[in-house]
């Protein structure tokens, strides 16, 4: 390998070493020391980078929690078109670094929601139904909006009074609740059960009224009743 090739690489490291001290007495937070950057460091990138082994330059970095600013510098040494594909996969690195810890699934809801409404038919019809009921379950839940599915249907009961409908409910949610963790554990998707088994049906309902007004939705829904059938990812 030419020594020269990587010349650049422990200076762009030793810099951001700097940059990343005076950042951090400039803010006057709790100061976290960088990882020590030396010879070495830039040495060892530069033998996985010429050797090809992408995947092992990969695991070093993250070892030595190396941040994007830092990746980004060691690829400034990376010109020649014969590492391409390392200067390729360390652009990935960056980008995965940046975005933060990856959030994997840990719990998933499955389950029915019962409610009653004077028109249901009308409020099942209207496209915004699903949006009103998304957000309850995901406010009850303490979770994004973005992870609940429901499906609206009026159960097919031709014989039921009115009293028999506002007490088994006229409208029928079918839901699922992804839960996230970005650090796998599986008690996150426990406290999102025990969030939705202390949730009040009144409070329930003032809630659905609210996001029915704001939403120009006009009826009255009242929550039921609901199921919940809970599958842990592996």
């Amino acid at each position: 390998v030419n020594p020269n090739y990587f010349k650049g690489i422990l200076d762009s490291l030793a810099a951001s070493q700097v940059a990343a001290a005076e950042a951090a007495t400039a803010a006057d937070t709790v100061k976290v020391a960088p990882p020590k950057m030396t010879a070495e460091t830039a040495q060892q990138v530069a033998r996985y980078a010429a050797s090809g082994d992408i995947e092992a330059l990969k695991r070093y970095l993250e070892e030595v929690k190396a941040d994007p600013k830092t990746i980004s510098s060691v690829l400034g040494n990376l010109t020649s078109s014969e590492d391409a594909s390392v200067e390729t996969a360390l652009g990935n690195l960056t980008a995965t670094q940046a975005a933060g810890p990856k959030e994997v699934e840990v719990l998933r809801l499955e389950g029915n929601l019962y409610l009653y409404t004077p028109g249901a038919d009308d409020f099942v019809a209207n496209p915004k139904a699903e949006l009103v009921i998304k957000d309850l379950i995901a406010a009850k839940a303490h979770i994004d909006a973005k992870h609940v599915e429901v499906s609206l249907s009026v159960p097919h009961r031709p014989l039921e009074s009115e009293w028999q409908k506002k007490s088994k409910g006229n409208v029928r949610c079918e839901y699922k609740i992804h839960v996230y963790s970005d650090t796998g554990n599986a008690a996150d998707g426990d406290a999102v059960i025990a969030h939705l088994k202390q949730v009040d049906e009144d409070v329930a309902q003032n809630h659905l009224t609210e996001t029915c007004k704001a939403s120009e939705i006009d009826c009255e829904l009242i929550p039921v009743s609901m199921t919940m059938r809970p599958y842990r990812m592996p």
